[in-house]
């Protein structure tokens, strides 16, 4: 029950706090622009003030922009950057592939290994067992495991 209340509140701040502000069109879309914008900057703990600083800048509605930043708090910013916008850098970017010569000289020098894909843990272990790992053989070098 929480959880849908939780939602019909949510539902009628944005009906009438943020559909029915006293304010002009352009203001409040300037307000709704500059929460998103800020939304989607790595400014966590900063986003509400940097929100109003910049709203009060643009002399955007300060009010309709701040529920645009909640968006981004702790809970659902792990999977807004690292499952949406990490692959979608990686695909730009088309890291290259790293060799199987080069991963023995960096696990020469370490005793236990941890390997993360996407902020989870697909392997752990010695070096060599790493190495073997089938899963990370797939997510790090690709199709092209020799």
């Amino acid at each position: 029950m929480p959880i849908k209340y939780a939602i019909q509140t949510a539902e009628r701040f944005f009906i009438y706090r943020v559909l029915h502000v006293d304010d002009t069109p352009h203001r409040i879309a300037l307000g709704v622009a500059v929460g998103i914008f800020v939304a989607w900057t790595p400014t966590f703990g900063l986003q509400m003030i940097l929100t109003v600083l910049l709203a009060t800048l643009l002399r955007g509605n300060k009010l309709v922009g701040l529920p645009f930043v909640w968006i981004s708090n702790p809970v659902t910013a792990w999977p807004i950057y690292f499952k949406m916008n990490y692959p979608l850098g990686k695909a730009i970017l088309r890291s290259p592939k790293i060799d199987l010569d080069r991963l023995r000289e960096l696990f020469r020098i370490a005793d236990s290994i941890m390997v993360l894909n996407y902020g989870e843990k697909i392997a752990e272990g010695s070096a060599e067992e790493v190495m073997e790992n089938e899963v990370v053989k797939k997510a790090y070098l690709g199709s092209e495991i020799e």
